[in-house]
């Protein structure tokens, strides 16, 4: 459990490092996404744009967080 729980301090720190490197579109993605777990759907219809442009910004933020690691 220890592990787990500097595993968890270890990936905020991540996150909270590489956050400033994505523009406040994508940072908003990624906070209705992955903290308040809004669907695809759900943000396409909230930022009034189609589930296909949400889909390829998720396709793309993942990619930056892909190569963040890769760096680290």
């Amino acid at each position: 459990s220890v592990d787990s729980a500097f595993e968890r301090i270890e990936n905020r720190d991540f996150l909270e490092k590489s956050i400033n490197r994505f523009n406040e579109a994508e940072k908003e993605f990624i906070k209705m996404r992955y903290f308040d777990r809004k669907t695809q759907k759900e943000i396409a219809e909230r930022l009034n744009v189609s589930q296909m442009y949400i889909s390829r910004l998720e396709r793309k933020v993942l990619e930056k967080f892909r190569n963040m690691l890769k760096l680290k």
